[in-house]
């Protein structure tokens, strides 16, 4: 599975994130095991202007996989939102990790206990293809995880 992210490098970018909100963004200190509402569209009210997923870009490198994911994508077929049974957890894992500056504080003891919100992926990776693209990873990064 070249190129696909591994457990420790998503538990990393996890953790980088939860150390950034500290010090920035604090509406995710107190909104409990979820997503955070107060930074749906952006955390520039409170952090001011930075790359929501430089800390992500920063860990994974998606185009990496680029091979690996097409030739999955033509043989397997997975829509989009619908988790395949035994892989929710891990697919909630890997966005909590590329929306990182989206989730509450305490998410960073919770991997994959809170499901991937729709909205929001929809909200910033407006392609289809962006998000087709990312789904197919995410459920590559969930079966390598689960072997």
């Amino acid at each position: 599975m070249d190129g696909v992210p591994t457990y420790a490098t998503i538990a990393k970018t996890i953790l980088q994130y939860h150390y950034f909100k500290k010090d920035c963004l604090t509406s995710s200190l107190y909104c409990g095991i979820a997503y955070n509402k107060a930074a749906f569209e952006g955390p520039e009210a409170e952090c001011g202007k930075i790359d929501s997923f430089g800390i992500w870009k920063n860990n994974v490198d998606e185009k990496k996989a680029k091979g690996f994911v097409g030739v999955f994508r033509e043989y397997y077929e997975f829509p989009i939102f619908n988790s395949p049974e035994g892989l929710g957890k891990d697919l909630n894992t890997f966005y909590q990790s590329k929306y990182g500056m989206f989730t509450c504080h305490d998410l960073n003891h919770c991997h994959g206990a809170v499901r991937y919100e729709n909205e929001l992926i929809q909200y910033w990776d407006r392609k289809l293809h962006d998000r087709d693209y990312t789904w197919y990873l995410a459920i590559a990064y969930s079966i390598q995880n689960n072997t």
